[in-house]
């Protein structure tokens, strides 16, 4: 089944539930770990306003809230049913105060240009229908000397690793969804999406040309997921 990004919010809402255990499940925990190296990373500075983009269930929001007490976070996800799993998770651990969310689109966000110290985008860059003015649109929200930080997987290299690689994506992606309950269209559309994607040299020449600089990136689990890092 193919699934058109323009239909990813029903998508999303399909399998908001279970999204978290099936995370933990299919990247054996680590997930947790890149989000907070992610972050720890990231220079997030005391009274910070944080723009988290397709925020999901609200991790990356969460752990920008927890490392520093004084932050203000803005979590915006299209999905409504996505949200609600983040509105759960906020309220029990009492995060209500510091992490505000809102439905909206990436393309229209309802904020001024240079309101944020920091746009963070996690998992979500390669759902944009164009990643290049997703990028210009993070560069945009930020003051400037702010950060744009991105968490992503990158597709498989041609070579040994790259199929072992593929042929989890591709065959043992969908086949532990299933086992698990979930929607195999779904994760069949995740595995698609990240061989499609963009890799590490091209997201930072679209971070470039969005007007960012001192661009960096850093490894983790072997290159599979990146995370990177521009200022304006």
């Amino acid at each position: 089944m193919f699934i058109e990004k323009n239909n990813l919010s029903e998508v999303f809402s399909g399998i908001a539930p279970y999204y978290d255990l099936l995370n933990h499940i299919l990247s054996f925990n680590r997930d947790k770990l890149w989000r907070m190296e992610f972050i720890a990373t990231a220079g997030i500075k005391e009274n910070a306003r944080i723009l988290d983009l397709c925020t999901g269930t609200a991790d990356i929001a969460i752990e920008c809230a927890k490392r520093k007490n004084a932050c203000q976070v803005f979590g915006v996800d299209f999905s409504e049913e996505m949200l609600k799993q983040a509105r759960d998770k906020i309220n029990r651990l009492g995060l209500e105060k510091q992490i505000y969310l809102i439905k909206a689109d990436v393309f229209k966000l309802p904020f001024h240009s240079d309101f944020f110290d920091l746009v963070s985008i996690s998992f979500g860059l390669r759902n944009l229908i164009d990643y290049s003015k997703g990028m210009e649109k993070m560069a945009n929200m930020l003051k400037k000397g702010g950060k744009v930080i991105i968490l992503e997987f990158s597709p498989p290299l041609d070579n040994a690793a790259g199929r072992v690689y593929d042929f989890y994506l591709k065959k043992m992606v969908p086949l532990v969804a299933l086992i698990c309950g979930g929607s195999t269209a779904a994760y069949k559309y995740l595995s698609s999406s990240i061989s499609a994607f963009l890799y590490p040299k091209q997201i930072l020449n679209c971070m470039e040309l969005a007007g960012l600089k001192n661009l960096s990136m850093k490894k983790m689990c072997l290159g599979v997921v990146n995370a990177y890092y521009g200022e304006k």
